[in-house]
């Protein structure tokens, strides 16, 4: 037998929304009917939904900051999931308050991620492929001449260790998880 994923229904990404925020710790009932208002008005980013993985993201990124425009295209609601990932990240993995943060602040402390993600995924379109080789991506990230062997073999596992935190990337092989 075989089987696929169908995604979401309608009515599974309501019951989503809802459960998603009622069990934010506290409970926040009211951003979750925010966002389904919003979403109903926005059909092509309701149409985003029906994959698992996107409602979770845009969930994610409305728990932490409710987007103000009338109309968001889907390149600013994944630039909105990219920021959410990162204020994220840099909540459970530094030692940064993030509420004194600004986006510019965040996509700052992140750029070598940022670079690493646009690199490899720019290859990934250019070779057609979801499944990449990382190491060209991580030279351009670090892209530092002037560091030692030692030194850019830290940096590189450093980057990789930050990557898999971030939830950029997820490691296929053995050897490479966090």
């Amino acid at each position: 037998n075989k089987y696929r994923v169908i995604g979401f229904t309608d009515e599974n990404i309501d019951a989503y929304i809802t459960n998603f925020f009622a069990k934010l710790n506290p409970p926040q009932a009211y951003k979750g009917q925010q966002l389904k208002e919003f979403l109903h008005k926005h059909p092509s980013l309701w149409g985003t939904c029906h994959v698992p993985i996107n409602l979770e993201l845009i969930c994610s990124a409305w728990e932490q900051h409710s987007f103000k425009k009338k109309a968001l295209t889907i390149t600013e609601l994944y630039q909105k999931v990219i920021l959410s990932l990162l204020f994220r990240y840099l909540q459970k993995h530094t030692t940064h308050d993030v509420k004194f943060l600004t986006n510019e602040h965040v996509f700052g402390l992140c750029v070598k991620e940022l670079r690493f993600l646009e690199h490899w995924a720019f290859n990934g379109v250019i070779k057609q492929t979801m499944l990449n080789s990382i190491e060209d991506s991580l030279d351009y990230a670090i892209n530092d001449k002037t560091l030692s062997l030692e030194e850019s073999i830290n940096a590189t596992k450093q980057l990789i260790k930050n990557l898999l935190s971030v939830g950029f990337i997820k490691s296929v092989d053995e050897g490479l998880s966090e």
